[in-house]
Parts: C-alpha cells; sequence; structure tokens
C-alpha cells in the first residue's frame, strides 16, 4: 500500500481552466441591467469538507468581486448582452464546474 501525497491528491489537468472536485456554485443565471447602471448578484458556494472558498471570475476585468457577490456597470453604450463565467474555488486552487450569468440590456420603458 502507497500512501498519495497532498499533491497526488490534488492534483488535476492544468491544460483545462477548472480543474474536478466537489464544490458548488449557485446563484443567478441571468440578470438585466440598464446601461450606466451597476448590477449586483450573490452566489453560494460550498465545500463539502468544510474548506475556505472564494469567488473567481476568469477573464472579466470588468467585474467587482466581494466575497460571494459580483457587480458589474454596465457602460452607457450597453447593448445586447454580456456572459460573465463564475467559479467557486478553495484554498488548494481546486474549481468547481463554471457558472455562467448573462447580464442583458434592459431599456428604459418610461
Amino acid at each position: 500500500f502507497k500512501q498519495k501525497t497532498a499533491y497526488e491528491i490534488y492534483q488535476c489537468d492544468w491544460s483545462s481552466d477548472v480543474c474536478s472536485s466537489d464544490l458548488t456554485i449557485s446563484g443567478p443565471y441571468e440578470l438585466c441591467c440598464k446601461p450606466g447602471r451597476k448590477i449586483t448578484a450573490k452566489f453560494n458556494l460550498q465545500d463539502p469538507d468544510g474548506d475556505w472558498v472564494r469567488l473567481v471570475c476568469p477573464r472579466a476585468y470588468d467585474v467587482q468581486i466581494k466575497a460571494n457577490t459580483i457587480s458589474f456597470t454596465a457602460p452607457w453604450e450597453f447593448t445586447g448582452q454580456k456572459q460573465i463565467t463564475v467559479i467557486a474555488e478553495d484554498a488548494w486552487g481546486l474549481r468547481s464546474d463554471e457558472h455562467i450569468l448573462t447580464i442583458k440590456s434592459s431599456e428604459n420603458k418610461n
């Protein structure tokens, strides 16, 4: 019987953006935002092992992250939609499956 090292236990395929783990993330999948306005979305991050977990938004440089909440300020010319990838990551660097949040432009009806 050979005991595995911590590296072998938590090793994942680093050629992929997402490593398999038992972390879960839940939250909204679609929100509407008026141009020039700020929108926030809260996510529930869980790790059955009770480890520390943080929220990560790779490749989203216009998104602010604070604890388990993200915020996005839509530019004044915001039309169409924007997709933001949201991931839970633990202290070991293991990540949950990707959660895609779609923010759609909503025009003022007044």
